[in-house]
């Protein structure tokens, strides 16, 4: 069976484990294509979710070599620069509670 791989920032990465999928954390700034080059090497991902700022960095021959084959499936996301409190329900809660199907409260220390 196919795996899935994200590949985020630090301050995402717990989401998406909890959710159960492989997590590759990478500093803001500091994104490589060469990440994804050695992903497709292994070959055991099916869905490759990957951060914008990441996915805008890779060679378009690189792209296109990934979308002719067709595995893996490229997904990009934008994770929140910087995330804001208020009186409204915090980012992560909500993104956990639509996820999981249950609302977990955060609490600061």
């Amino acid at each position: 069976m196919d795996r899935i791989l994200v590949i985020t920032y630090p301050e995402t990465a717990l989401g998406f484990r909890m959710a159960g999928a492989d997590v590759l954390e990478i500093e803001r700034g500091k994104e490589s294509p060469q990440i994804i080059e050695k992903v497709l090497e292994d070959g055991r991902y099916g869905l490759l979710i990957v951060e914008e700022g990441l996915l805008d960095k890779i060679p378009e021959d690189l792209e296109k070599r990934i979308r002719k084959r067709g595995r893996p499936v490229l997904v990009s996301i934008r994770s929140p620069e910087r995330w804001e409190e208020g009186p409204k329900e915090p980012y992560i809660a909500k993104l956990l509670r639509k996820t999981i199907g249950y609302h977990i409260k955060i609490k600061r220390q």
